[in-house]
């Protein structure tokens, strides 16, 4: 599995700080950079003659499953959610709002500002939808815990019971649309696949399989082997060939 990512002195430019600042540096943050490196990852391996009619699977997970989470869970989990980033830098605004903060979320330490407090419920909330996995259902228990606070509940109240903030920040667009741009429900081709469920998670496909599995992701993970047993028969002939 190649993953498109920098630790410690690969990043470019020395560190994140450093790249987020300089335009070169950004172009190997790039989606278009990723689809480069598979690229080129691919084409060296076919450099080796044993290997070079070897048929390529692509998979596809990550973003749009995680994203499409909004849609399926609770709109008015997704509002709350969205409308919570101007009132926490309204409330940091104010004089000692920073403490207030610190108490509706219970921070363990001082907060430094309100995008540090804004990042930290960003991670909390891609986690819990990228990892809304059955049995657990993570982001489901989340915006249960929102959209279950009392009538008349503060935002952030109800923001700090579900431990979550939107990763669209101050977007202008609306549940269906970003539903829509997240995901992919049709074949774009023979060769390009599309699987979609009502249920899935980040990579829940890719996880070692139990007999204790839904009986939609067993179906899921058969028609996916279908599809690689396919396009394994209609590489035969040129692998054959060439042998």
């Amino acid at each position: 599995m190649l993953q498109h990512r920098y630790y410690g002195e690969s990043f470019p430019s020395g560190s994140e700080d450093q790249a987020f600042q300089n335009a070169c540096a950004l172009g190997f943050l790039s989606s278009e950079q990723a689809l480069a490196y598979y690229a080129q990852l691919i084409t060296d391996i076919k450099k080796n003659p044993s290997k070079e009619d070897c048929p390529v699977f692509v998979g596809g997970e990550s973003y749009g499953g995680s994203k499409s989470c909004f849609k399926e869970t609770s709109e008015s989990c997704y509002n709350t959610i969205r409308n919570s980033w101007s009132e926490i830098d309204r409330i940091a605004s104010e004089a000692n709002g920073l403490v207030a903060l610190g108490k509706i979320f219970s921070s363990c330490n001082p907060l430094n500002s309100s995008q540090e407090l804004k990042d930290y419920l960003e991670l909390m909330f891609m986690i819990s939808a990228q990892f809304h996995n059955p049995p657990d259902f993570f982001f489901e228990n989340v915006c249960n815990a929102i959209d279950g606070a009392p009538e008349g509940t503060r935002i952030l109240v109800r923001t700090a019971a579900g431990l979550n903030a939107s990763i669209f920040g101050n977007q202008q667009s609306s549940v269906p649309s970003i539903s829509i741009d997240c995901r992919v429900l049709e074949d774009i081709s023979d060769s390009i696949v599309a699987l979609y469920t009502e249920q899935g998670a980040h990579f829940l496909d890719l996880y070692p399989s139990s007999l204790s599995g839904p009986d939609w992701l067993v179906a899921l993970r058969e028609k996916e082997k279908q599809i690689l047993h396919i396009g394994l028969l209609s590489s035969m002939p040129n692998m054959i060939n060439n042998t």
